[in-house]
């Protein structure tokens, strides 16, 4: 759940994979980029994409679902995400 992000940071977690967000349904580019999230509400925060915070970087994904279907995705593609991990060492 990326509306926990803030919870997240204290455990040292290199890495989150989020997702649970439908992409905010309704976004406009580069003016809002989410209408509402489930967990967070109008105007959410995390919707889609890559976040840092204090050394841990969280990655929420938009997603496949349609959810509600009366209520329609508006300039939010759905999108299926690869994360590609690797060693430090």
């Amino acid at each position: 759940r990326p509306e926990r992000f803030e919870e997240y940071i204290p455990y040292g977690f290199d890495l989150v994979v989020c997702g649970h967000t439908h992409g905010g349904l309704w976004r406009l580019p580069g003016i809002v980029e989410g209408f509402f999230a489930t967990g967070q509400g109008l105007f959410p925060t995390y919707v889609g994409g890559k976040y840092e915070k204090d050394g841990c970087k969280m990655i929420v994904s938009r997603g496949l679902s349609k959810k509600h279907i009366l209520i329609p995705r508006i300039f939010n593609r759905p999108e299926v995400v690869l994360v590609h991990i690797s060693s430090r060492q």
